[in-house]
């Protein structure tokens, strides 16, 4: 991935008192989210994996689909099918393994990390008998915020994997997964609390959102 130099996350927040029972509050802040794990290591070569099959109803695993071998210790385990790298560090996908049963993870590269901005101001006003109510708006926003989404797949819903737009250009069937797709979020909201302090044994606090 490009490395981002944008991610600057400032903090503003101010209180104003009006007067001995009023105060003003207010904020503003960003919050960036760092890429979540390290799926970006998760392909080929850095991570093969192999697996057996059952081909009858009822029975062992075997050592391969073509191969009625039950798995067993003695055999140990079966080499992980493996593709020349070039000396650029490209792979060639060819034949089953790597085109219709390897799924890879698909990082851009300029990804660029998702982040919220957030924002309130309130209210606060002293109430007779030892409360106080306070009214604010509290909201918060969502950039590119990270979803993983399986990118070869048919632009139209029920269509078969011949549709698969990968498997179109380079007859690719298994699954290519996006790290991560950008979408947004808000969320907008009225937050009120009525609050007493405690005296002559008495306290308690009520919140509506």
């Amino acid at each position: 991935m490009q490395q981002d130099n944008t991610n600057i996350a400032p903090r503003l927040g101010a209180s104003y008192r009006v007067n001995d029972s009023t105060v003003v509050r207010g904020g503003f802040g960003l919050s960036f989210v760092p890429f979540v794990d390290n799926s970006y290591a998760y392909n080929y070569p850095i991570k093969t994996s192999t697996d057996y099959t059952n081909a009858p109803t009822y029975g062992p695993a075997v050592l391969s689909s073509t191969s009625a071998t039950a798995v067993n210790f003695a055999y140990g385990i079966p080499a992980t099918p493996a593709a020349p790298i070039s000396s650029n560090g490209t792979i060639t996908a060819t034949g089953n393994t790597f085109l219709n049963s390897l799924g890879n993870l698909y990082i851009p590269l300029n990804f660029k990390n998702a982040y919220v901005s957030s924002w309130n101001a309130a209210v606060q006003q002293a109430m007779p008998f030892d409360m106080s109510l306070q009214i604010a708006y509290v909201a918060n926003h969502g950039t590119r915020i990270d979803v993983s989404q399986n990118i070869n797949i048919p632009s139209v819903y029920g269509q078969s994997a011949s549709y698969d737009p990968l498997n179109i250009a380079f007859g690719k069937t298994a699954s290519v997964t996006e790290f991560f797709q950008g979408y947004s979020t808000n969320y907008q909201s009225l937050q009120v609390q009525l609050t007493r302090r405690f005296s002559k044994g008495l306290a308690f606090t009520s919140a509506f959102t």
